[in-house]
């Protein structure tokens, strides 16, 4: 009878309210205007789950539903279904065969029921073998395996690794979650694989873009285990991803992860950075800027570390992060004239130099709608009008040079005057004093100062602490 009740959820529209108390099954046609609710589909399946722990075999007939139901019907079955199986358990001969030979399109549902079945145990030996026959065989969603992750072994599980990783979050989440949970408070300790290993076999996933952004996703789930990944345990990882080659890309990332969740690790991390030096971490040219971004965290503690650094290292360090270059400059200016003299001379003059533009090799976001800096002015000068007539030449033939000068106010918009050919570096033709406007037929000429004729260049007006015209050749 309850079977018979079950089997009603399969059809279109429900014929009336289920329950229990139906002693004959009514017959008709379907009342088209009625449709499935979430009240009519609990009162279908009640009685049928109510059941299935006393005679697990009617599983079998529950999953021929499954896969016939609507989508409504199948989420409502899935949440259902968590205490009778539970009361079930895994070693019920039933379940076992539901998930060896459970019907096609009912996957979903035996995914729920291993994920019952082990969320407060450790799936058994048994389970395992029929799970991982099930993935070979006829499902090959990495899903299939979630629940059974305990049961692996190390190189299944590094294996798995890459697929895990490129699913939802919450299904990684859930993922690391199991594999995880023996190292927990209260865990047994023990499982396919420890907390270093699980780290370690991230660092070795190769790939780029949304690939390695799931690796970062998934690190970042081991650091977020504080109570796991101790500072003991992350020092383990450490040590060990040092001796690969070449260096792992997000070597330099968890570095900085570590020493930012365990500050006490600063001078494990200052003995990493100098072996990353012998290793010449510069010709890896992501870890080197984690490298360097990693001495701009440490601060002072890593002054001394940077003066070990080849001086051409040293400056693109620099480039790539300027704010380096002033405090290692005072350092070395405090240090004793004994150590001071231990620096390699292109280092300290690297330091004692200005900070090289960091625009030559970091691009800086442009801001569009940001105006451009004006030009840089350069002042005019000429002489003051003065109060008795000034000679127009010395015995030599030269103009007589002014003894006051003064600067003439900024134009509004400051112009360079361009070089004249033909005259020596330094000396420029003024243009005419803009006092009155000028007319076709003549132009006024400031008092005190030599009229020029028509044929002949106009004056010369050295700059201030320029050559007298006098020393100049053909004057």
């Amino acid at each position: 009878f309850a079977t018979t009740i079950l089997t009603r959820l399969i059809a279109e529209n429900p014929v009336h309210a289920c329950s229990a108390e139906d002693t004959e099954l009514p017959v008709g046609p379907y009342d088209k205007d009625s449709q499935w609710t979430e009240d009519s589909i609990r009162s279908c399946l009640h009685l049928f789950l109510a059941l299935l722990p006393l005679k697990p075999r009617m599983i079998h007939g529950l999953a021929e539903v499954y896969r016939e139901s609507s989508s409504l019907i199948k989420r409502i079955i899935l949440r259902m279904v968590e205490s009778p199986v539970s009361m079930i358990g895994m070693k019920s001969k039933e379940i076992l065969q539901l998930i060896e030979s459970g019907p096609k399109g009912s996957e979903t549902l035996v995914t729920r029921v291993l994920h019952i079945l082990t969320e407060n145990e450790a799936p058994s030996k048994e389970l395992v073998t029929m799970v991982r026959g099930l993935y070979a065989k006829r499902v090959t969603d990495v899903r299939m395996l979630i629940p059974v992750l305990p049961g692996l072994d190390q190189k299944q599980l590094e294996d798995l690794l890459p697929k895990i990783i490129k699913q939802t979050p919450n299904v990684v989440k859930e993922a690391f979650k199991r594999i995880l949970s023996p190292f927990r408070a209260g865990g047994t300790g023990g499982g396919p694989i420890t907390p270093a290993q699980l780290l370690i076999a991230l660092h070795h996933i190769e790939g780029k873009g949304e690939e390695m952004r799931g690796v970062i996703a998934a690190t970042n789930l081991c650091f977020a285990e504080k109570g796991i990944y101790t500072s003991e345990v992350l020092a383990i990882v450490l040590t060990q991803l040092l001796e690969v080659s070449p260096i792992p890309l997000l070597y330099m990332r968890s570095v900085i992860q570590a020493l930012s969740m365990w500050p006490r690790m600063v001078n494990f991390v200052l003995n990493i950075l100098s072996k990353l030096i012998t290793k010449q971490i510069w010709k890896q040219s992501q870890v080197w800027r984690g490298f360097v971004k990693c001495c701009a965290m440490l601060g002072g503690q890593a002054h001394s570390l940077l003066l070990t650094l080849p001086a051409s290292r040293l400056k693109e360090a620099f480039q790539l992060h300027p704010a380096l270059h002033n405090p290692l400059l005072q350092y070395v200016q405090n240090l004793p004239a004994q150590q001071k003299a231990q620096i390699d001379k292109e280092v300290l003059l690297l330091i004692k130099s200005p900070p090289p533009d960091a625009t030559l090799t970091i691009q800086q976001p442009i801001n569009i709608g940001q105006p451009l800096p004006p030009p840089p002015f350069t002042p005019r000068v000429q002489p003051t009008t003065p109060s008795t007539p000034v000679a127009p030449s010395t015995p030599g033939g030269a103009v007589a040079t002014p003894t006051k000068m003064e600067l003439l106010p900024a134009p509004s918009t400051p112009t360079l005057l361009p070089p004249t050919p033909g005259l020596p570096p330094g000396v420029t033709i003024l243009p005419p004093t803009p006092t009155g406007l000028p007319t076709p037929t003549g132009l006024p000429t400031p008092t005190g100062l030599p009229t020029p004729s028509a044929a002949g260049p106009p004056p010369l007006i050295p700059p201030p602490g320029g050559p007298s015209l006098g020393g100049m050749p053909g004057a």
